[in-house]
């Protein structure tokens, strides 16, 4: 499933009050992370306040996976197509025991 703006989007989930500091937004859909990574995958991360080195932590709910991106860089154009790093799996839901 693509990314759909109006049911989808990021949220964010931790702030710290300083606005230089960078936030940590959740985001999970049924999309492999491998698809999330590609730039303008979220196309309207600006429009929500993503910005350049925050953190987004993704949930593939289709396999599990946890996966850890930074946002490189915001679109200046509205509403701010997003361009994430490279994912970093963190963890997944699977219990083996």
């Amino acid at each position: 499933m693509a990314y759909l703006t109006n049911t989808t989007p990021p949220r964010l989930m931790d702030q710290a009050i300083s606005e230089q500091t960078a936030r940590l937004w959740k985001m999970e859909g049924t999309d492999p992370v491998a698809t999330v990574q590609v730039a303008s995958y979220i196309t309207d991360g600006g429009k929500y306040g993503m910005k350049a080195n925050d953190r987004l932590e993704y949930t593939d709910t289709n396999l599990g996976i946890i996966s850890s991106l930074r946002v490189v860089s915001v679109s200046t154009t509205y509403p701010g197509a997003i361009d994430l790093s490279d994912a970093i799996t963190i963890g997944n839901a699977t219990n083996t025991q």
